[in-house]
């Protein structure tokens, strides 16, 4: 199946959504067209690509692929619409599409195979009215030297309904390469768990204890919460993610040393280790 030159044109730079008709929901969303010659059948494509797949091994396949064959398996075929067509370039599409992948998450009809979370995410994201609240929150930009703080990314323990304290102790992995590292250094340590890039929370590190999970090397720590006001809670924490994007979005933490005078160095997330860093504001 393909589409006709004249439905192609009309198109333009649209946004499709892929349904399973046995329960209605929607499991797959994205962008097509946009670009002259590139892309106006993507929608078909991925029929094309499900049909390939049938004969490759089973580990070679996608969610979305599983999906599609599973449908055929019953009987039934894929339901697919165009969303919105003749968008007005590329990047409204992919708005439009990273807004429909956040929206369906968090709706009855459930998370969709999109391997890829939306374009924009970390930017224009789906915010709750907490995250909402944190808009306001300053960049990270502390007053006096800290020597030791680990930066974890808690949004997926929050959106699981952790608190803070609990999502942010444990359980992590390569803490203690980092432990003996610096065991001559005797710093003294803090935690903060990260969402949408504001801090859920600040504590300070008593000891670190090795976790029941030994083989896999994990550890957590006891601590207490920094109090009120302090240079670490409810701060904007991007200017530093930043520096080490990909990093942290390989799941990696942070530790970073702020140096009290608006810049910052990494202790792990980053290859030089002597390298000083500007803070926003800094």
């Amino acid at each position: 199946m393909s589409f006709d030159s004249a439905v192609t044109s009309e198109l333009g730079s649209y946004v499709y959504a892929l349904r399973d008709p046995r329960d209605g929901k929607i499991f797959y969303v994205g962008k097509a067209g946009g670009r002259e010659g590139q892309g106006n059948e993507r929608v078909l494509a991925h029929f094309e690509e499900a049909k390939v797949a049938k004969s490759s091994p089973l580990n070679n396949r996608s969610p979305k692929v599983l999906k599609i064959l599973d449908i055929w398996d019953n009987g039934k075929e894929p339901e697919w619409f165009i969303v919105r067509y003749k968008l007005p370039n590329e990047d409204t599409a992919l708005h439009v599409e990273a807004a429909l992948i956040d929206i369906l998450e968090i709706s009855q009809n459930g998370a969709t195979t999109n391997i890829q979370g939306g374009h924009g995410a970390r930017n224009h994201g789906l915010l709750n009215q907490v995250d909402v609240e944190a808009l306001k929150a300053e960049p990270v930009n502390p007053s006096k030297k800290i020597k030791c703080v680990f930066i974890f990314s808690i949004q997926r323990a929050i959106e699981q309904g952790l608190e803070p304290y609990e999502a942010t102790r444990k359980s992590w992995k390569g803490i203690g390469k980092f432990l003996r590292e610096k065991s001559s250094d005797n710093l003294d340590m803090y935690a903060v768990g990260v969402a949408n890039g504001i801090s859920q929370g600040a504590f300070s590190i008593s000891r670190w204890k090795k976790s029941n999970e030994s083989k896999n090397n994990r550890w957590y720590f006891d601590g207490s919460a920094v109090k009120e006001p302090n240079d670490l809670h409810q701060k904007n924490y991007l200017s530093v993610i930043q520096k080490a994007r990909g990093y942290w979005q390989r799941g990696g933490y942070l530790v970073v040393e702020f140096e009290g005078n608006g810049e910052f160095k990494f202790l792990r997330g980053f290859s030089d280790k002597a390298k000083l860093f500007k803070l926003q504001g800094g």
